[in-house]
């Protein structure tokens, strides 16, 4: 959920409507908060296509409102610009002050500060962390996996060495591979029956 107050004027920001697009690509569900009045807050919204519209909202309704969303287990990201965003980005799972022309208060409670007032570089942010979760993600399993071949070889050179072996297989004293125990009982009963 990210909860929205990047347009509150008759026109919204530049490239908004694209950035907003982009989010919803992403499966975010977008909320606008603003203190304008219901038709202006409603007519914006119309032009971003946004999920949810609250308008008149006051700054202490606004933050209400990111704490009742993260009440319903939501991870919401509050976008805010100005002095009354505040308590929302605060309050919010994580919090993006629109920095260019943003009051020094949000940005002082925000965790990430655009330093451009365009929606877009938010929805880039957005892609570069969901990239570097997955990189990171894969990079553990590739590392772990490595790891678990690095010990089994390991373990495994260290059994052929002392000519031992795991209680299910027997070494091959001439080959690297293994042979099941059952193979090696059945090629000594071969070789302990006589010629005929």
């Amino acid at each position: 959920s990210i909860v929205d107050q990047a347009a509150t004027s008759a026109e919204p920001m530049p490239a908004a409507a694209a950035a907003v697009q982009r989010l919803r690509a992403m499966h975010i569900r977008t909320v606008m908060l603003t203190g304008d009045n219901a038709g202006s807050a409603k007519a914006v919204a119309a032009q971003l296509d946004i999920d949810d519209v609250r308008a008149e909202v006051l700054p202490a309704d606004k933050a209400d409102a990111v704490q009742a969303l993260r009440q319903a287990g939501r991870v919401v990201a509050m976008v805010g610009d100005g002095i009354n965003d505040a308590p929302a980005l605060a309050a919010a799972t994580v919090g993006v002050a629109m920095g260019a022309r943003g009051a020094t208060a949000s940005s002082e409670a925000a965790d990430i500060v655009l330093t451009t007032d365009r929606l877009d570089r938010l929805a880039d942010a957005m892609d570069i962390a969901r990239w570097s979760r997955r990189i990171a993600v894969q990079s553990a399993g590739v590392g772990m996996a490595l790891s678990l071949l690095g010990v089994g070889r390991s373990t495994l050179s260290d059994w052929r060495k002392a000519g031992a072996g795991p209680p299910w297989v027997q070494l091959s004293p001439n080959r690297v591979g293994y042979i099941p125990e059952s193979v090696r009982a059945w090629v000594k009963s071969n070789e302990q029956q006589p010629a005929t």
